[in-house]
């Protein structure tokens, strides 16, 4: 499993913590007017939890996106900075040691970082029931590859209940990971990947097989899949299984039968 095909896609601000000097309110102002008009999905997240109604465009002098995850602003005639722990430390700011899982956004304000917003991708509403139905019916193992770090994995990972995760992966190392679980299963295990992303096409090729969420996946991973999901609902893995096995079943009754029936007619015939 990809961690995106565990997820909404949808960020949302969970936490925000201040180190000091600005309330919350404070900083969530301060974040979001420094992060309007930014594509990112981060940004967009904090801008709706603070009201894009609410963003006052005079107040913001200037912006500069920057290429290591963050922004450079004005607001209010004060340095806003806004970004991930490395955009900050390339900045050379000291960072308070956050023990919380989810995307860490710095805010530093007139050269001092005052606080940190955490912000989490929201969970599939039956991702938990749909990862205990597929142990009931025989899943062995499950596990997650995901490009996030591992604290984050870990997070989603006591939450659904998976077996294992491997994290900071990109979509090379999810292929050569995929070969080493293929090499380490049993001859008579297969091994079934989900995915929808442009970047899960290369594992659900590499997968015994591959099965692509048809809802929001990409045209490349549908095309390379062997199993297309209509739907991106979580709960249908399962039965897919379950048709799966029910077909198997059928098709090996037939295959016993006409066997046997052509077994009679020839003792029959001699």
């Amino acid at each position: 499993l990809f961690r995106s095909t565990l997820t909404k896609g949808k960020f949302v601000v969970d936490e925000i913590i201040s180190f000091g000097e600005y309330t919350k309110e404070e900083l969530l102002d301060y974040a979001a007017h420094a992060e309007t008009n930014s594509p990112h999905l981060i940004a967009k997240s904090i801008i709706d939890a603070y009201g894009a109604d609410n963003i006052v465009a005079s107040r913001i002098k200037s912006q500069k996106q920057s290429v290591t995850a963050g922004v450079f602003s004005v607001v209010d005639n004060k340095k806003i900075i806004v970004g991930k722990n490395n955009l900050l430390l390339q900045e050379g700011f000291d960072l308070p040691e956050i023990n919380k899982t989810g995307n860490l956004i710095y805010i530093a304000i007139n050269n001092k970082c005052e606080g940190c917003i955490i912000i989490k991708d929201e969970i599939k509403d039956n991702a938990a029931l749909s990862i205990a139905a597929l142990k009931e019916i025989g899943i062995t193992k499950t596990i997650m590859l995901t490009g996030d770090n591992p604290e984050i994995a870990d997070g989603v990972v006591a939450e659904l209940g998976i077996d294992d995760f491997y994290a900071n992966m990109n979509p090379l190392d999810k292929v050569m990971k995929m070969t080493d679980i293929k090499n380490q299963s049993s001859t008579h295990d297969t091994v079934v990947f989900v995915g929808d992303g442009i970047n899960d096409a290369p594992v659900l090729s590499r997968a015994d097989v591959g099965v692509a969420m048809g809802g929001l996946g990409s045209d490349a991973a549908i095309q390379v899949a062997d199993i297309v999901l209509m739907t991106d609902d979580l709960s249908k893995l399962p039965t897919m299984v379950r048709i799966a096995k029910k077909t198997k079943k059928i098709i090996i009754q037939n295959i016993i039968l006409a066997l046997g029936i052509k077994f009679l007619v020839l003792i029959l015939s001699i």
